[in-house]
């Protein structure tokens, strides 16, 4: 009984091998190239790269994050696609919002000062090209980013580009 059941998976097997390399000889295979996701920034001039980037949406907003390490940045974008989305209040129509941080240094494009005045700065995210779900969502942003440190509020440099997935 046994030398059967060997035998016959050794049949299986060869048939199966067989039909592989006959489905490589009559059909090309179509190989999915992985797509890349990446995000580069500098903060302050410091400058980030990494692999790990991604997007997703919470209602209207589209979501762009980066992350490296202790570092990372995060825009918000309100009906995003194609074009310039200004620096502005969170769900501010045709705005876009920017948020990172370097270790234990918070910067943000939005700031309540100790008054909890709203000070604002100026930059602007722009999406190059916005595929279709399962595509490239491509962009850069540049501008200044908000740090708040014992009520004193300094403006740093910020720049940056990424390469998405646009998900749902």
């Amino acid at each position: 009984m046994k030398k059967y059941i060997l035998t016959h998976a050794n049949l299986f097997a060869l048939l199966a091998l067989c039909v592989m390399v006959s489905c490589k000889k009559d059909r090309k295979l179509i190989q999915m190239p992985k797509l890349k996701q990446f995000a580069s920034w500098s903060l302050d001039g410091k400058a980030m790269r990494s692999e790990v980037a991604r997007s997703f949406n919470i209602g209207d907003q589209l979501i762009i994050l980066g992350e490296r390490d202790k570092a990372y940045f995060h825009i918000k974008i309100n009906n995003a696609k194609k074009g310039v989305f200004p620096f502005g209040k969170d769900n501010e129509k045709g705005k876009s919002v920017f948020s990172a941080l370097d270790n234990t240094l918070s910067y943000f494009s939005e700031l309540l000062d100790c008054n909890l005045v709203s000070q604002d700065a100026d930059g602007y995210v722009e999406i190059k090209s916005f595929g279709k779900v399962g595509e490239y969502i491509t962009g850069n942003f540049l501008g200044k980013a908000l740090i708040q440190e014992n009520c004193e509020i300094s403006q740093k440099d910020i720049s940056g580009s990424f390469k998405v997935i646009r998900s749902k």
